[in-house]
């Protein structure tokens, strides 16, 4: 066939337009970072129950295994991979009432999404420790340095209960694992249930339980109860009531754009509520988007009728955590 210049460059059109349909994506995907927590615990199942969800609407959201609550809102407010973070509650009343001056920077800039769910708290100890009250003077793991758990065993031991423990600063397998061989006498884990850790690598033969917590000073500064079923996990004997605080979505002062963008993945995560409760975590069922959080308001690109502001500074809880720790108040640095 005699090529001519009009014919080579016809087809040489053609082919370029071929490529050109295989190539080009429908629509870019946009690409956003949660962190969350522990391999085993529920703040990460939780953000991969969003990232699922999220990615049938062309946004891509990585989600990232974190120390802790504190270094939650580290990430949030300075790193490029955090646009959102889950952090509990008690450790966000923490950071409105600090005197130290990272941690006021810090509390400028964070802001409430959303209330998720309750987190209960475990204290799993070996037999012979019959109630609360037997933990005065055992070795207990109140996990990682900065940590939500951290600070959470820090105000009920150190403030509340005035107990002298022997602090052992490991958390999840680590702290499970050093239980199981008794040399630790109890752990505390603060987490949604049903605790993966806790469902999958502790039976009955353990020899293992978990405590009451029933204490009325506690209850009255963290205000919120909740139950552990026996159904929860296989070792357990009867209902378990305990004390829970709140898991919490936060995200940073986001302005113009990138608080439409925030505000445009909040209405994806309302309007798929129903999903998320029949094909995510069991605390989906829990969750209410509307629910009302001591001190805080939603942040302001999601509702703009609302303020997002900080928790009040007078509150038992806050007086309670900075008599708990002083060195929290520089972890941050």
């Amino acid at each position: 066939m005699k090529v001519t210049m009009k014919n080579y460059f016809r087809h040489f059109a053609i082919f370029s337009l071929a490529v050109v349909i295989q190539v080009t994506p429908a629509a870019a995907q946009e690409t956003l970072g949660i962190v969350t927590g522990g391999s085993s615990g529920t703040y990460i199942k939780i953000g991969k129950d969003l990232s699922t969800l999220l990615q049938s609407h062309n946004i891509n959201l990585d989600v990232h295994e974190s120390r802790g609550s504190l270094d939650n809102i580290k990430d949030v407010y300075k790193a490029p991979h955090a646009q959102m973070g889950i952090v509990q509650s008690d450790v966000l009343a923490f950071i409105a009432s600090s005197d130290d001056r990272t941690m006021k920077k810090y509390a400028k800039k964070i802001r409430m999404m959303y209330p998720l769910y309750n987190e209960e708290i475990h204290i799993l100890a070996t037999r012979d420790i019959q109630d609360f009250d037997d933990l005065d003077g055992k070795r207990i793991a109140i996990g990682t340095t900065g940590s939500g758990t951290y600070l959470t065993s820090k105000v009920i031991f150190s403030t509340l209960a005035n107990f002298d423990i022997e602090e052992v600063y490991q958390s999840g397998k680590s702290a499970l694992s050093a239980l199981k061989k008794r040399e630790i006498d109890a752990m505390v884990y603060v987490a949604g249930l049903p605790v993966t850790l806790f469902k999958e690598h502790v039976d009955a033969d353990d020899q293992l339980h978990l405590l009451p917590l029933t204490d009325k000073n506690i209850l009255e500064t963290y205000q919120t109860t909740s139950t552990i079923p026996q159904s929860t996990y296989d070792f357990l004997e009867e209902d378990v009531p305990t004390i829970a605080v709140k898991a919490v979505l936060t995200t940073f002062a986001y302005r113009m754009n990138n608080c439409q963008r925030l505000a445009d993945v909040s209405r994806i995560i309302e309007s798929n509520h129903d999903w998320l409760q029949d094909n995510g975590h069991p605390k989906w069922q829990k969750v209410d988007f509307d629910a009302k959080l001591n001190g805080w308001s939603q942040y302001e690109c999601l509702r703009s009728s609302q303020v997002s502001t900080a928790p009040s500074e007078n509150s038992s809880l806050i007086e309670a955590i900075n008599k708990a720790t002083e060195t929290l108040k520089t972890a941050g640095n």
